[in-house]
């Protein structure tokens, strides 16, 4: 992917890693019309899906279902969505 395939940059927050003493900048992509998401590499993610924050978040709500930073991710996603932001 190169700079020309994203349409748009959103930030959607830091978030302190406690665990690992760490950061996690997140943001939203906006790619592009016509631009196909990336295919991840090995590394630490397996697979990829394209879905509506509101599908991630049925999915990933329920305990376990997801690490808690995505979690909080998906709700800060979501209210900022619903905000119109």
């Amino acid at each position: 992917m190169t700079p020309e395939h994203v349409a748009e940059v959103h930030p959607i927050g830091l978030l302190r890693d406690s665990r690992d003493d760490g950061y996690d900048i997140c943001f939203e992509l906006v790619l592009s019309p016509n631009v196909e998401p990336p295919r991840l590499s090995a590394g630490e993610y397996t697979e990829s899906q394209v879905m509506s924050v509101e599908r991630a978040v049925e999915l990933f709500a329920p305990e376990g279902a997801s690490v808690p930073v995505s979690r909080v991710l998906l709700e800060l996603l979501r209210s900022r969505t619903k905000d119109g932001a």
